[in-house]
């Protein structure tokens, strides 16, 4: 039996509408009657809604649907309306994960606060819809920093999924995390292409290839989002010439080890985040590759270290040259600093 507690704030879970039907069992489970949110969680989640009035209804909703052995979704709100003495009766008496309110409130006041909410071995996975640029939202709300914040949570696991298809897996994999903490962080933001797999490497997915196997020029990490534009900047550099194997490393903490290897055989790496330089997944893969002795350089790119502005992701994501033209002209400059041959082409 699984359960899985997420706070809902607001009615943006767009992107979790290709989750696939029934992934959480067929139960929904609300403790707040008045907050809309849970019915466009019910419908993206394809679940039917069982909605419990009160923590006497709620915990006995619990006690049928645990007694069936069927997974079940709570969704807590913050309100203080339930009585969280009495779930974690009824879940502690289970075989159930549990995360009560309060855990989860903590752990997402985290990011603001700087508190640091989890225990070591707390199995609660943390849903983050606000990471990286929000856009239109306001300058206020972009979650720019809060790849970097967590990445010093001792024993918290990150996962960053690329497309729909992706946070319907990760967060299935996050779910069944028993021994710690885990977070799932994408932007809000409409639902954008997606990018199959072509192979693995450790727990990574790659998704692209150099034409020429030898040509191992580049491997280009994209974290989250980031991956699927990394994909599009491939076919950039491969005009230019230049061999290119773009990962998606699906969790960035723990960084996957296999990456180490990978970066062995590769003339240059570069990681591509929507989230600040300083403190996160690209600092995490420097210390990885200098840990595993890997002398291969590495070029960074993300957010930069201040307030953004307001407007939408894509403008916000242009300033800060994450778009693919610009990426693949960096690196193409980069490469070109390491192969003579192609300094003199340095557009792509």
């Amino acid at each position: 039996l699984a359960t899985v507690t997420l706070v809902s704030t607001d009615g943006s879970f767009g992107n979790v509408r290709r989750i696939q039907r029934d992934r959480f069992g067929a139960r929904y489970l609300a403790s707040d009657l008045v907050n809309p949110d849970y019915v466009k969680l019910a419908d993206a989640f394809g679940v039917a809604g069982v909605r419990a009035d009160g923590p006497d209804e709620l915990a006995a909703v619990l006690k049928q649907a645990i007694a069936a052995g069927e997974p079940v979704l709570v969704l807590v709100s913050g309100s203080d309306r339930v009585d969280e003495s009495k779930l974690t009766a009824v879940l502690g008496a289970s075989s159930a994960r549990r995360a009560t309110a309060n855990e989860v409130r903590e752990a997402t006041g985290f990011v603001v606060g700087g508190v640091p909410p989890f225990g070591h071995a707390s199995p609660v996975t943390v849903v983050l819809d606000r990471a990286g640029v929000t856009g239109p939202d306001g300058p206020s709300h972009n979650g720019m920093w809060d790849g970097s914040i967590l990445q010093v949570v001792p024993g918290l696991r990150i996962a960053a999924p690329r497309d729909a298809t992706r946070i319907g897996e990760l967060l299935g994999e996050a779910v069944e995390v028993s021994d710690g903490p885990t977070v799932v962080r994408f932007p809000k933001g409409t639902v954008g292409s997606e990018v199959e797999a072509v192979g693995s490497v450790g727990r990574m997915d790659v998704l692209c290839r150099p034409a020429d196997p030898g040509a191992r020029d580049v491997l280009l990490v994209g974290a989250g989002p980031m991956a699927v534009m990394c994909a599009e900047a491939a076919g950039r550099l491969a005009d230019q010439g230049i061999g290119v194997t773009v990962v998606d490393p699906r969790w960035v903490k723990p960084v996957d080890e296999a990456l180490a290897e990978a970066a062995a055989v590769h003339r240059l790496v570069v990681t591509v985040e929507d989230n600040g330089r300083a403190g996160g997944f690209g600092d995490a893969v420097c210390r990885l590759l200098q840990d595993a002795g890997v002398a291969t350089p590495v070029r960074t790119f993300g957010l930069p270290q201040e307030f953004l502005d307001h407007g939408k992701r894509e403008e916000i994501l242009a300033d800060a040259g994450l778009v693919p033209q610009h990426l693949a002209r960096q690196i193409t400059e980069a490469v070109a600093r390491l192969t003579p041959e192609l300094a003199h082409n340095p557009q792509a």
